[in-house]
């Protein structure tokens, strides 16, 4: 894991504190995979629940994968394009159960 992924995940950590809930029936666990440019994935996942972990590599069973190149990551995480951008352009894919997390999160879907 480089750097930068180290420091993402660092920051996902740090964010994901803001949307603990102890109202989640069941822990939802949210997967990333980044592609580099040599074709390699590097992943990292959070657990989502009464509390919330993040650790790198892959998720024994994750709800949601968010798959994406390391370059739309780096645009993402330096703020110079949201999330929902990057899916609507078709940079960002969302596999799995989509629909849990946003029951999890409305907060999400809402302006």
């Amino acid at each position: 894991m480089g750097i930068d992924e180290v420091e993402w995940v660092s920051e996902l950590q740090n964010n994901l504190l803001l949307y603990v809930s102890p109202n989640l029936e069941e822990e939802l666990t949210i997967q990333y995979e980044v592609a580099n440019s040599d074709g390699s994935i590097e992943g990292f996942y959070c657990v989502i629940g009464a509390t919330t972990k993040t650790s790198s590599g892959a998720a024994e069973s994750p709800d949601v994968v968010f798959s994406l190149n390391k370059e739309t990551a780096v645009l993402i995480h330096r703020g110079e394009l949201t999330t929902e951008e990057a899916f609507l352009k078709g940079l960002l894919r969302l596999s799995g159960a989509v629909e849990r997390l946003i029951e999890a999160f409305p907060s999400f879907t809402q302006k």
